[in-house]
C-alpha cells in the first residue's frame, strides 16, 4: 500500500527539472506568476466545468450504448465505437482534473506559505500525470475531428435511433466548454487597453530628487529650532516611517522645508511629487507640478497638524505626554477593503495568533480558514468566496484589523505612542472602539458577528445595493435619492450612513 501511495504521489507531482525553463516551461505557470489570484479563479472554473462536462458525457454515452449497442452495429459508420472510445478518453481525464483541483485548493489556503500556488502548479505541470493528460487531450481533439467527418458524411441509421443526435450533443458541449473557458480567461485577464489620454506625470524624476538638498541630523540644532520656529520643520521624527531621527542620519529637505529620512523621501518621491506631510496644502507642493498622493496606508498626520491649536487637543495632549514628532491617527477601513491576503496577518505574531484562537472560540470557525464549504458558488469563486458573506467576512475583518495593530505595535511602537486619535469607517468603527478601550475584544467580536448576521439576513430577503458617495452635501444627496426612488416606483433609495464630512453611503433595494 505504501508503494502504491508513493507511486501515486510521484505520478501526480514532480520537481521541475532545471532544464525546463524559458520556452519549455508550461504557459500555465507563467499565467500564475503574472496574477496568482486571477489564475487560481480561472483554473478552478475550468477544472470544475471540464470535470462536470466529462461526467455528463460519460453518463449519457454509457447509458445510450448500454441500450443500443447491438442495434447501432448496422450503421454505415462505426459511430458506436467512436462514442465508446470518447467515453474512455473523457473518463481518463477526470482523475487528473480532480487531483489538480485538490492541489490547487490546498495551495490557496491562507495558511499556505507565500508562493505555494505557483509551486503547486509548477510541480503538477512537471508530473507524468499532466504530460499523459496532454497526450490524451491531443488524441481527443483528433478523435473529435474524426467524429465530425463521420457525422457529416453519414446517412441515416434507422436501426439506431438518435445516434447522430447524441454525437452532435457531445461535439456541441465540447465547443461550449471551450467557449466558456475562453470567456473565463478574458474575464480574469482582460486585454490591456491604451490610455485614452497621456497619463499625467505623478512621480519625481531622479534628477529632480537628487537636486533636493541633504543635511545631517543634529539633535541640538533641531531642539534649538523647536524653540525659535513654530513651523512643521521642527519634527524630530520621520513622517513616512514614523521613526525618530538619530544624530548623524542623512535627511532630505523638500521645498516646503519638511525633512525626512533620505531613503524614505526618495522612495516616496519616486511615486508622488507631493510632500507626504503637507499633501493637502497647495502652497507646499513641489515647484514642479504635483499630483495626488499615492494610495497606501491611511494616515491622518496632515489633517491633524493642520488643525488649529485648541486648549485640549491632539498636539497639546502629545506635548503633555512628552512625545515629540508627528501626531498619529489610526483609521480602520470598512468591509469594501476585504481581501484574502489580509488573513495572513493572523499567523505572523504570537499576539495575533492569540486573537485568532479567541475568535475561533467565539465564532465557531477559524477566521483564517473560513467556515468551510458553503456551496458550489464559493467553490467556483475560489478560496475567497466565503468573504462574500457578511456574517463571515465582518468578524474576520474585525480580527485582522486588530491583528494589524499588534503588528504595528511590534514593528513601530513609537507610532502607537504618538497615536492621539482613532476612527473607523462603518465596520472599522468597531475595531476603533476596541482599540480605544471602549469594549474588550470578545464583546466587540460578538457585536460584529450579530451585525454581519443581521446584514446578511436582510440581503437575502430582497436584493440590495450600496454606493459610497463623497463630495456632495447631505441635502443634495437626499434630493437625488428621492428622485431615484420616484423614478423606480417608490423603491427604497436613501442615505444609509454618514462616514465623514460630505461622505455618505447610500442604500437601495
Amino acid at each position: 500500500w505504501l508503494a502504491l501511495e508513493r507511486g501515486a504521489v510521484s505520478f501526480f507531482s514532480s520537481e521541475p527539472r532545471d532544464g525546463e525553463g524559458g520556452g519549455s516551461e508550461d504557459p500555465l505557470v507563467d499565467v500564475v506568476r503574472r496574477d496568482s489570484h486571477a489564475a487560481s479563479r480561472f483554473i478552478t472554473a475550468v477544472m470544475i466545468i471540464s470535470g462536470v462536462g466529462s461526467l455528463i458525457v460519460c453518463a449519457a454515452c454509457l447509458l445510450y450504448l448500454h441500450f443500443f449497442w447491438t442495434s447501432c452495429g448496422r450503421c454505415n459508420r462505426p459511430v458506436r465505437w467512436w462514442l465508446l472510445v470518447l467515453t474512455v478518453l473523457q473518463a481518463l481525464q477526470i482523475p487528473v482534473r480532480v487531483v489538480f483541483l485538490a492541489k490547487l485548493r490546498t495551495a490557496q489556503r491562507p495558511s499556505a506559505p507565500t508562493g505555494a500556488l505557483e509551486t503547486a502548479v509548477a510541480r503538477f505541470m512537471a508530473s507524468r500525470a499532466w504530460r499523459w493528460s496532454k497526450n490524451v487531450s491531443l488524441f481527443t481533439y483528433v478523435w473529435f475531428i474524426l467524429g465530425i467527418v463521420w457525422v457529416v458524411n453519414a446517412g441515416r441509421c434507422p436501426s439506431c435511433p438518435g445516434i447522430y443526435g447524441i454525437v452532435i450533443f457531445v461535439i456541441a458541449q465540447a465547443v461550449l466548454r471551450a467557449t466558456v473557458a475562453l470567456m473565463c480567461f478574458r474575464q480574469q485577464f482582460p486585454p490591456l487597453r491604451p490610455p485614452e489620454s497621456p497619463a499625467k506625470v505623478e512621480a519625481a524624476t531622479a534628477d529632480e530628487i537628487s537636486a533636493l538638498p541633504l543635511e545631517c541630523f543634529e539633535s541640538s540644532q533641531h531642539h534649538h529650532n523647536n524653540n525659535d520656529n513654530n513651523d512643521n520643520n521642527n519634527n524630530l521624527s520621520c513622517a513616512v516611517c514614523l521613526s525618530d531621527y538619530v544624530d548623524g542620519e542623512v535627511l532630505r529637505r523638500l521645498p516646503c522645508q519638511h525633512i525626512f529620512h533620505r531613503r524614505c523621501a526618495d522612495e516616496w518621491l519616486r511615486r508622488s511629487k507631493r510632500c507626504p506631510l503637507c499633501v493637502q496644502s497647495s502652497k507646499h507642493h513641489f515647484e514642479i507640478e504635483g499630483s495626488e498622493a499615492p494610495l497606501g496606508a491611511v494616515r491622518l498626520i496632515a489633517s491633524l497638524r493642520a488643525a488649529p491649536p485648541v486648549a485640549v487637543g491632539w498636539e497639546s495632549a502629545a506635548e503633555a505626554q512628552g512625545l515629540s514628532g508627528p501626531v498619529v491617527g489610526l483609521l480602520f477601513p470598512d468591509q469594501s477593503s476585504k481581501g484574502l491576503r489580509m488573513l495572513k496577518g493572523l499567523q505572523e505574531l504570537p499576539q495575533a495568533r492569540r486573537l485568532r484562537e479567541s475568535a475561533r472560540e467565539v465564532l465557531g470557525f477559524d477566521p483564517l480558514d473560513g467556515p468551510g464549504f458553503q456551496g458550489f458558488y464559493e467553490l467556483l469563486r475560489g478560496p475567497e468566496g466565503w468573504l462574500e458573506h457578511s456574517q463571515y467576512c465582518q468578524p474576520a475583518m474585525y480580527v485582522t484589523q486588530l491583528a494589524a495593530v499588534e503588528k504595528l505595535k511590534a514593528q513601530r511602537p513609537g507610532a502607537l505612542r504618538r497615536c492621539q486619535a482613532v476612527a473607523g469607517l462603518s465596520l472599522g468603527a468597531y475595531a476603533a472602539l476596541c482599540f480605544a478601550g471602549v469594549w474588550d475584544f470578545e464583546v466587540g467580536l460578538r457585536a460584529v458577528q450579530l451585525r454581519g448576521e443581521a446584514m446578511q439576513a436582510a440581503a437575502e430577503v430582497s436584493p440590495q445595493r450600496m454606493l459610497s458617495v463623497a463630495g456632495l452635501g447631505r441635502e443634495s444627496l437626499e434630493a437625488l435619492c428621492a428622485e431615484c426612488s420616484r423614478e423606480e416606483g417608490g423603491q427604497v433609495c436613501q442615505v444609509a450612513q454618514h462616514l465623514f464630512a460630505d461622505g455618505f453611503i447610500c442604500g437601495g433595494a
